[in-house]
């Protein structure tokens, strides 16, 4: 029996400090397709590219996850620019812009167009609040050390009705693959408020042991 009640005293620890490090997923466009997509790179014609998007439900939001690729695979370091701007026909006023920089760049294993290496990216900015019903539009700029050009993947979600900025803005059509999430939504329990937990949990397994 106290074997018993140790593993769920360690079950229940574990649980709690692993809900700390999940994150709330806020909106889905969709993984990567591996079948194109579309130059957002300051030295190619498009600097610029992204896509509409629009939430259910208000949220803030201080993480992406997206997918792209070289026109060939030279290492290189990355300096991604992400921008939100009001969203409509075009992009709006710009109301919030990062410098991700290198961000986390993770291989997938995929090739994209059956030449290319294709990434999976995560960084985290600052966060900030998205309101509900509410036209956004996203975008990513890479400003990067090689003479390869990076391209946003195609992605399998919702039709977001992207656009490429060269001078102006143009209507791609495309659709996307990133998602928006908020790291601190499932934190509901503090650091001190967990070890609180743990030692609650500890004291009533000593008065069981005291009982017995």
């Amino acid at each position: 029996m106290k074997a018993k009640t140790l593993s769920f005293v360690a079950l229940l620890f574990s649980a709690v400090f692993a809900s700390q490090s999940q994150a709330a997923l806020v909106y889905n466009g969709g993984a990567s397709t591996s079948s194109g997509g579309y130059y957002a790179d300051q030295g190619y014609g498009y600097t610029e590219t992204g896509a509409h998007f629009m939430l259910n439900s208000a949220s803030a939001v201080n993480s992406i996850k997206w997918w792209g690729a070289y026109d060939g695979n030279q290492n290189q370091t990355d300096n991604f620019f992400l921008r939100f701007y009001a969203g409509g026909a075009t992009p709006g006023a710009l109301l919030y812009s990062f410098n991700l920089g290198a961000s986390n760049k993770t291989a997938t294993g995929n090739v994209m167009l059956n030449a290319w290496t294709e990434y999976s990216y995560q960084s985290a900015f600052s966060a900030f609040n998205l309101a509900a019903n509410t036209s956004y539009f996203i975008s990513l700029s890479n400003q990067n050390s090689g003479s390869d050009n990076w391209f946003w993947a195609n992605g399998n979600g919702p039709s977001n009705n992207g656009a490429s900025y060269g001078g102006s803005w143009v209507n791609t059509g495309a659709s996307l693959a990133f998602e928006l999430s908020n790291d601190t939504a499932t934190q509901a329990v503090s650091a001190p408020a967990t070890l609180g937990l743990f030692g609650l949990s500890l004291l009533a397994l000593g008065l069981r042991r005291r009982q017995r």
